[in-house]
């Protein structure tokens, strides 16, 4: 008869005094790791060591704000994860777990973190009789919430970095220094517009990332601060407009412009014809160093080359391009003779 009083007591006991859920809020094992992925994205790791119990383990979790319940993945070590109730009412979560026996086990939580802003920046400085520039990516990261991090593991390209950044503050992290694949300075020329100067960097394939670009030029002592851009991750290239060119000419002469196979309609007016065009591109580098020369050239959609003293090639419908490189002091002249096939107004060669 006691026995049956006894296990009655504890029982009851049970049911008005359940057993307190262990809250992991409470606890001082804590760590914390921010995921930062190319596209800007961070995601935040809270991680807890907690001691577990043989049998069944019941503990609760405070999710921050701003962060949904559908947000999170739940990873375990030491315990298979049961259930998780959470609560629509407040932030908090309770986990149910299964510890096949006692002992140390993590758990860690892993949620979208969006009040982390991340600013990759490029700085490429190239020094004057150097083959290729270097190359510096920084980021620069600023915790818009009231949610401190210190000492937290930051991840970030494959590297990974200590941070310790308080609410509203921003801190910049120098993630990697290198040299591009290939890079190159050359003229962009486009008949009717001008010239304009340009690098063209070719960065690898692990720092490609959607950032701003800031770009120097350094001769001995002096670095001159360029201009600034946006580079897309789309190409490898960033191309970096320098200004106009001040030591390269080019000049161009339409030598010939003919008419041919004309017809006309009821009113003896002009309604169709082909063309014989010549044009004369004078090219010189005024400058000490050596230079690539791209020019392009508009066209009509019938345009057909007939004869080139350099290789062309078509870029689109209505656009056609030659590259070449020039020696310091050294000149240079295009010809490029080509016909036009059933045009209604204009020349085949645009202006």
């Amino acid at each position: 008869m006691k026995s049956w009083f006894i296990l009655l007591v504890i029982f009851l006991f049970g049911i008005v005094f359940p057993l307190k859920a262990q809250e992991l809020l409470l606890t001082p094992q804590k760590g914390e790791a921010l995921r930062i992925f190319p596209s800007g994205e961070v995601f935040r790791d809270e991680i807890w060591m907690v001691n577990l119990k043989e049998g069944e383990n019941l503990l609760k979790w405070q999710r921050p704000e701003n962060v949904s319940p559908e947000e999170v993945n739940i990873s375990l070590e030491g315990a298979t994860l049961k259930e998780v109730v959470h609560q629509m009412n407040n932030q908090e979560s309770v986990l149910y777990l299964e510890a096949l026996q006692g002992g140390l086990g993590k758990i860690s939580f892993c949620y979208p973190w969006k009040t982390l802003v991340v600013e990759p920046r490029y700085q490429i400085t190239w020094e004057r009789g150097t083959a290729l520039p270097e190359v510096v990516l920084l980021v620069s990261l600023e915790e818009k919430s009231l949610s401190p991090h210190r000492g937290t593991t930051v991840q970030f390209l494959g590297r990974e970095f200590s941070l310790d950044l308080g609410p509203g503050e921003t801190k910049t992290i120098l993630v990697a220094s290198f040299n591009p694949l290939a890079a190159q300075e050359f003229l962009e020329h486009r008949s009717g517009e001008g010239g304009k100067l340009f690098w063209e960097i070719l960065l690898p394939p692990e720092f490609l990332l959607k950032a701003k670009v800031e770009y120097f030029a350094k001769d001995g002592p002096n670095v001159t601060f360029l201009g600034e851009g946006y580079f897309s991750p789309e190409t490898p290239a960033v191309k970096l407009p320098l200004g106009e060119a001040r030591d390269l000419l080019v000049q161009e002469t339409m030598v010939l412009r003919e008419k041919r196979d004309r017809f006309y309609n009821n009113l003896q007016e002009e309604v169709l014809y082909d063309t014989r065009e010549e044009k004369r591109y004078h090219l010189e580098n005024l400058g000490k160093e050596e230079k690539r020369v791209v020019v392009f050239q508009q066209v009509q959609p019938s345009f057909r080359a007939l004869e080139t003293t350099i290789p062309i090639k078509r870029e689109d419908l209505n656009l056609i391009s030659f590259s070449l490189i020039l020696k310091p002091q050294t000149g240079t002249d295009i010809l490029l003779r080509v016909e036009g096939q059933k045009l209604t107004s204009g020349w085949v060669l645009g202006e």
